[in-house]
């Protein structure tokens, strides 16, 4: 029987684990994470039978994984048709009452709004209101949710399709009633008429564009990434069968294992028949899997992904104009709010707001009151993910990069996220005692500025608990949170899942761009698919998936393609370059 050795036990590893356990009966798994297992996950498995709660016990999950998070947007609002109709699906998969996701999705919907574009925010574009660029975002969003969904019945028991938010009452009434008198103007104003004066000479005509799309929220994120596994587990190796699957922690891969016979320099392929950790383990194919020309090694390994290959091929790495291998970390900056239960209170139930001229985006608080915010942007390039297999590469410094605390540079190759504490000139209002370990008070301000136009009330909260932090070294529990959550980037985010060039039996699933969880029930079937799995719930990938999935088409791109547009919402400042 073909085995699969997975490393990774993130969103794109789980469900790979997850579709072959289903779909696939005659596959065999091994799935190695650097993570240790342990009895720490989340309430949310333990909740469930005692099968399933100790099948979560033997999970893994990094704490600094991208998947490790409380929570992720599901949308399917993209202009580009592949990820549009994937997303519907992916979306069905998490409203499905017989699935194992539905417990972890929040259909709050989603709500795209231009933002008021003041000049008082740093970052924004600087507009004195919504454009027809804004107008043309919105009804193709619109346009594209309209389309006719597959594998859709029940539909009247679905939310409403995506629709224009065209006055401020219209706005006000998609939010729940406590929340409507807490709003602020960067969404209250949208629908609103510009004065005449503002509107003339065919400028903007209104203050702020916007739509909802209501089939669409949030995913608790580390529980519904821990929940997969765990299932696959227990039904791999549920009780009378043969144990299908097998999970293993704290395993760093250090080296391939490869054929004796294509370990030659002068050999042209590499045959990759397992790993080998740091600790000397090593994980590898039987001489059957070695010859049944199906068993694989698949690198699930999200942000880290370049560097290992560059540590674990070194010299088998085809040259691209964009870098050794054709996906980048990045380094993203997140900030979390521990509210009280009076506010808190006030906004549940809230859709997801993102503003699609900056990158903004802010969640309604979870079941422990903690409101998640965060500006999806292009990101850092320096603090890297830790990596304790091989060192960082000299790839070229193309993205800003920070240290503790600092402004963004691009002067600083080797930062690392626990350098010096902040320059006095960031001090202020005590930002670096929140940023300091974590991102730039700069960005810090950038969020709690954006927030204060949406919230102004948690905003307000959150600089009020980040000054007493500040004056309070001492305090056990920290009302604000920052983190980093690390993308592994392509240059026009489309994922990259194919076999790695010179090899066989390697195949790596990675370049998520900062849109792959939200595809955790079912990007284990594109990944199968492309491993050659043949099963009828795995269709083969279109020719479109299979070309823009691949190494080649990634290694053909020279620039970081413009991808401000519904499908990234990747906000990118004008000073920055776009190639990298």
């Amino acid at each position: 029987m073909p085995r699969a050795i997975i490393v990774g036990a993130g969103a794109y590893g789980a469900s790979l684990a997850y579709t072959l356990i289903k779909s696939a009966d005659d596959w065999n798994i091994l799935l190695l994470d650097r993570a240790p297992c342990s009895p720490s996950v989340s309430s949310a498995s333990k909740a469930n039978s005692p099968d399933v709660q100790d099948a979560a016990e033997k999970s893994c999950l990094a704490p600094d994984a991208a998947s490790f998070d409380i929570n992720k947007i599901i949308r399917s609002d993209y202009t580009d048709k592949n990820y549009r109709d994937l997303g519907k699906e992916a979306i069905r998969l998490w409203r499905d009452e017989q699935g194992i996701w539905k417990r972890f999705y929040h259909e709050t919907g989603v709500i795209f709004h231009s933002g008021r574009g003041s000049d008082t925010l740093c970052h924004g574009p600087g507009k004195g209101g919504a454009t027809e660029k804004d107008r043309a975002y919105v009804q193709l969003g619109i346009r594209g949710a309209h389309e006719a969904e597959e594998n859709v019945s029940d539909s009247e028991k679905l939310p409403a399709k995506a629709f224009h938010l065209q006055t401020p009452e219209e706005a006000l009434s998609v939010f729940p009633e406590l929340c409507r008198s807490n709003i602020g103007e960067g969404l209250s104003s949208i629908g609103s008429p510009l004065a005449p004066t503002a509107a003339s000479d065919g400028g903007p005509r209104w203050k702020q564009d916007a739509y909802i799309n209501p089939r669409g929220g949030w995913a608790e994120a580390a529980a519904a990434t821990q929940y997969t596994l765990a299932q696959a587990i227990c039904e791999g190796n549920s009780k009378g069968a043969r144990e299908r699957i097998k999970v293993v922690g704290d395993a760093q891969i250090s080296e391939l294992v490869v054929a004796s016979d294509t370990s030659s320099s002068l050999s042209t392929r590499t045959r990759v028949i397992g790993v080998q950790t740091t600790k000397g383990d090593r994980f590898v194919l039987n001489d059957a899997e070695i010859n049944d020309g199906q068993s694989t090694v698949v690198l699930c390994t999200g942000s880290w992904t370049r560097d290992l290959l560059e540590g674990l091929l070194p010299d088998r790495s085809e040259a691209s104009s964009i870098s050794k291998w054709p996906m980048a970390p990045s380094a993203q900056c997140v900030i979390t709010i521990q509210l009280p239960k009076e506010i808190a209170g006030k906004y549940k139930g809230c859709p997801v707001l993102l503003n699609f001229n900056t990158g903004f985006y802010v969640f309604e608080p979870n079941h422990e009151g903690i409101m998640k915010a965060a500006i999806h942007s292009i990101g850092y390039q320096h603090p890297r993910p830790a990596n304790n297999t091989v060192s960082n590469t000299s790839a070229p410094i193309l993205q800003p990069a920070f240290t503790a605390g600092e402004q963004p540079s691009q002067s600083h190759p080797d930062l690392r996220m626990n350098g010096n504490a902040a320059p006095s000139n960031l001090a202020a209002a005590g930002l670096d005692a929140v940023a300091e370990e974590y991102i730039p008070a700069t960005k810090l301000t950038e969020m709690l500025d954006e927030l204060a136009e949406v919230y102004p009330e948690v905003a307000a909260y959150a600089r009020d608990a980040i000054v007493t932090q500040s004056k309070d070294k001492s305090t056990s529990t920290k009302i604000v949170k920052t983190r980093v959550c690390h993308y592994s980037d392509t240059a026009d985010e489309n994922w990259l899942i194919d076999h790695v060039p010179g090899t066989d039996g390697l195949i790596v699933a990675s370049g998520d761009s900062g849109h792959g969880f939200k595809f955790l029930p079912m990007i284990g079937r594109l990944i199968a698919a492309r491993m050659g799995v043949s099963s009828p719930a795995i269709p083969p990938l279109s020719e479109h998936q299979a070309k823009v999935f691949s190494f080649e088409h990634h290694f053909s791109l020279t620039s970081l393609t413009d991808v401000a547009k519904t499908d990234s919402n990747r906000f990118k400042p004008a000073s920055q370059t776009v190639a990298r």
